[in-house]
């Protein structure tokens, strides 16, 4: 074959190892791992001012083998330079390349919290990172699904994800609280989450849970590099993951390792743990680093967006320049208590596990950032959520003072992340959009009494009930309410439930109504309990099962053994009462509170 040719066939085999997801033959020169020993002095590249590269000195001192699990080493080295040595691991400085005699050899990704004197890394090995690529492009946006055990059909709709709750316990950890073993162990450079534009009461209440993920959430004056383009991705240069960019501005930053033609490696270590991903990428440039005794990191302007990381692994996140990340269109519209509106729009990247804290991140800031939250302040809450191929959902809340509030948007997290994590179909949240009017009245009501004024429950007779319900500071109001007691019920102990549109929804929540495509997911969230309403319950005991939102109750021993049998495989709930009867009264603003009475039935 003629040189010609050769040159030819080399051509069509690099055309198909992209086609297949993988980059082309390597450009890099490499040192393998096999090659590296203790002793040995290299250096390391990152950007600590503007976007000049330099180089600062290394040497490795061995290498662990199952460092971040089985069969995945890391080269441990000690950083020489004074200044690694005064600030420890930097935030924004994981991936940042490490060579020997110019063979690249990993990216900077692990490091001491509490250095002494000492600056020891982890560098995760370039063979380790490039792996990554052998997961291939996928698309995370294509039809698929399926139960979390892999299977199709029905699920609880209490074993949906509730993020709230998942990070409940690191909520309870408040920031600045370092374990010693965190003080001891190698981990992971933080990767600072810049917050531009988000109020210090909004960090405040949302940094634990970005902890969790090894994000440093933080207000910063992150601005836009507007000279930047793709061409500044390049090995050693500051990369910005952008989970929010508008008015809002949220990004993650982080150090690009190695890249040729268009394909990237970066980090070092895993991202927002996410596997196959669709994450914004841009470049930046950094401000100054900025040393402290907690944490180190990057302040850093981001240019625009360029392409996107697609695969989020335990060793390194990989990307491509010029394959742009899905978004949603993001709006938040505050209405003040003087009638003016502000809103405030971007776009939302697309992840089932942070979009939605990112979502109601910026939610409760533009509250906060709008008007200082107050306890006579009152919030009228509208969600519209847009999915591909689904009608719009409209969900409300109102929300009296700055507790409420919050918890109001904890809802909407909740919210979002059973619809897109959903274990159906994969979604595309085509566009949000929250509406918050706030009103300078705590409108709130509560019940201030209860009587039963006809006397003993009889069967077949309603029973009415007086409601004295108290607003903030107004004078109280009366409701009364007949309650009908059906006939046949002699003898019989029923319960008359009053209270709020939450307290209502967990006694049918304890039903768990079970859901089997996201349509239904969407409209179980349709129907939920207006907040702005009292509700008044009559409750039977009943045991029995409730299977795809039907109540089977007072079932003999023998059909309740056969649904208990293997074949079936509608998730099943057990049942303790039924509801008889329900009304509901529309109140002044936001009712809270609940209250129940025994009901024993004469003839």
């Amino acid at each position: 074959m003629t040189r010609a040719g050769i040159l030819t066939l080399l051509s069509y085999l690099t055309l198909a190892l992209v086609a297949l997801g993988k980059p082309s033959a390597r450009e890099t020169a490499i040192l393998p791992l096999s090659e590296i020993k203790p002793g040995m002095t290299g250096t390391w590249r990152t950007v600590v001012s503007g976007n000049e590269i330099e180089e600062f000195n290394l040497k490795i001192l061995g290498v662990s083998q199952n460092f971040a699990g089985p069969n995945s080493p890391v080269i441990i080295a000690e950083a020489l330079d004074a200044s690694q040595i005064l600030s420890g691991p930097v935030g924004g400085m994981s991936g940042s390349p490490c060579y020997i005699d110019g063979e690249l050899i990993g990216a900077y990704a692990y490091g001491y919290l509490w250095p002494k004197e000492q600056a020891i890394i982890g560098i995760t090995p370039i063979e380790e990172m490039l792996k990554v690529f052998e997961k291939g492009r996928p698309d995370i946006h294509a039809a698929g699904g399926g139960t979390p055990d892999g299977s199709s059909g029905a699920m609880l709709i209490g074993d949906l994800p509730r993020p709230s709750k998942r990070f409940q316990a690191v909520g309870e950890t408040k920031f600045g609280q370092t374990s010693s073993r965190a003080m001891t162990d190698l981990k992971p450079a933080p990767t600072p989450l810049l917050a531009a534009g988000v109020s210090a009461q909004t960090i405040e209440a949302f940094r634990p849970y970005a902890q969790a993920m090894n994000l440093e959430l933080m207000s910063a004056p992150v601005g836009a590099a507007t000279t930047l383009t793709a061409g500044d991705i390049e090995p050693g240069s500051p990369v910005g993951g952008v989970l929010l960019d508008g008015d809002f501005s949220v990004v993650a930053t982080g150090t690009c390792t190695w890249r040729e033609g268009d394909d990237f490696l970066a980090f070092g270590h895993p991202f927002l743990k996410g596997g196959a991903v669709d994450i914004p990428i841009a470049p930046a440039e950094v401000i100054t680093v900025i040393r402290s005794v907690q944490r180190s990191f990057k302040l850093a302007n981001v240019g625009p967006i360029v392409g996107s990381i697609y695969q989020d692994r335990l060793t390194a996140v990989a990307g491509e320049v010029g394959r742009l990340a899905q978004m949603t269109d993001y709006s938040v519209l505050v209405t003040d208590p003087s009638g003016v509106t502000r809103t405030y729009s971007g776009r939302l990247f697309q992840n089932e596990s942070m979009s939605p804290y990112i979502a109601v991140l910026g939610l409760y800031n533009s509250a906060t950032s709008t008007l200082e939250t107050a306890e006579n302040l009152t919030y009228h809450l509208t969600v519209h959520a847009d999915f591909d191929g689904y009608a719009p959902l409209e969900w409300t809340r109102t929300a009296a003072g700055s507790g409420q509030l919050l918890g109001a948007v904890f809802e909407v997290w909740d919210m979002l992340g059973m619809l897109v994590e959903n274990p159906f179909e994969p979604t595309n949240l085509k566009s949000l959009r929250f509406e918050l009017k706030m009103t300078d009245l705590r409108e709130a009501t509560s019940m201030d009494r209860l009587q039963i004024l006809s006397g003993p429950a009889k069967s077949g007779q309603p029973v009415e009930l007086a409601i004295r319900l108290k607003g903030f500071r107004d004078a109280s109001a009366r409701e009364l309410v007949k309650a009908p007691i059906p006939s046949g019920s002699s003898g019989q102990t029923l319960s008359l439930f009053v209270g709020d549109a939450s307290a209502a929804d967990r006694i049918d929540d304890g039903y768990s109504p079970t859901v089997s495509t996201f349509g239904e997911i969407l409209d179980y969230f349709r129907t939920r309990r207006d907040n702005q309403r009292l509700y008044v319950k009559l409750l039977r005991p009943a045991s029995g099962v409730r299977a795809r939102g039907q109540s089977l109750n007072d079932l003999p021993p023998s059909a309740r053994s056969l649904l208990d049998s293997p074949q079936t495989v509608e998730p099943l709930a057990d049942t303790r009462e039924i509801t008889l009867w329900e009304t509901s009264i529309e109140t002044a603003g936001a009712f809270t509170g609940s209250h129940r009475f025994r009901l024993p039935v004469e003839e």
